[in-house]
């Protein structure tokens, strides 16, 4: 039930080639799908658009190593054996991005109008991006994805050890007209939920990722799905804002970094909170249900 230590950091998470290179941990589409392919030294906006938990510096173009894992995986599963769960990605985030006003009303994706009649081969290569996302995050964290999702990513039908649960989050900054998009990359967190109390067990590893208002939010845990259905409509978590009493913030010229990264962080964590707040997520993760 333990997640295993990742004890050598000079081979691929995913195949064990020595042929490493560095996935991006922001998908580049993403980003250039929000704010283009450079930003320009000294504007402010660019400084603020791409914000994590970690580190607030600014980027100057889509292809910034600050938007990449350390190389922990090789060339080729990064390349031509996950290609494909790249495309579909990048067609599932367009479609949520260019739709997201009809999406937020219906709190629902119907993946046939996003991909068609081959709605289930895409959707599963979506869920299977997302796992190397994780496998990436994991192995820089110093750990090993089970098994099971190696599994899964080399083509298996179904997946028991990744539960990924899609999330609207209605916040905004900037006008109304002209919002200003925002790109977060969520913690890291792996958690040992066992009786076992020793130093570096791990038996779950949990975050999210939000793209404009759309976040993706996962837990590796294994044995942590049962059997998956084929729905090809999503239903989606709605986080309601109208509950956050006494939140505000002001944006100062000489501090707008530090200003909108303390509001981001409050929007990107509520209802989470506290001490307590990644086991408060992984605690939602284990709870809520999805229909995938």
């Amino acid at each position: 039930m333990f997640l295993k230590p990742r004890k050598d950091f000079s081979i691929c998470w995913w195949c064990g080639s020595s042929d490493l290179t560095s996935e991006h941990k922001v998908k580049k589409t993403d980003i250039e799908m929000l704010y283009g392919k450079t930003y320009r030294k000294g504007n402010r906006i660019s400084h603020i658009k791409y914000l994590t938990e970690s580190r607030r510096k600014d980027i100057q173009s889509s292809t910034s190593k600050r938007l990449k894992f350390s190389k922990n995986l090789c060339k080729e599963c990064n390349g031509s054996r996950s290609q494909k769960f790249d495309k579909s990605y990048e067609r599932f985030m367009k479609y949520l991005f260019e739709n997201r006003v009809e999406v937020m009303a219906i709190r629902k994706i119907d993946l046939e109008q996003v991909f068609g009649n081959r709605w289930k081969e895409h959707f599963q290569n979506v869920k299977r991006y997302i796992g190397k996302h994780v496998g990436c995050r994991m192995a820089e964290n110093g750990l090993l994805p089970s098994s099971g999702l190696i599994w899964y990513l080399n083509g298996g039908n179904y997946n028991m050890d990744l539960k990924i649960v899609f999330q609207l989050k209605p916040y905004q900054f900037g006008d109304e007209d002209n919002p200003i998009d925002m790109i977060y990359l969520g913690p890291a967190n792996p958690i040992n939920y066992s009786v076992f109390d020793a130093k570096g067990l791990v038996t779950s590893f949990c975050g999210w990722y939000t793209c404009a208002n759309i976040t993706w939010n996962y837990l590796h845990e294994k044995a942590i799905r049962r059997w998956p259905r084929n729905s090809k409509e999503i239903n989606l978590y709605m986080t309601d804002y109208s509950k956050m009493v006494d939140f505000s913030f002001e944006v100062n010229l000489n501090s707008t970094i530090r200003d909108v990264a303390f509001g981001l962080e409050e929007l990107e964590y509520y209802p989470f909170k506290g001490e307590s707040k990644d086991i408060e997520h992984y605690t939602f993760m284990k709870k809520i249900k999805v229909n995938y």
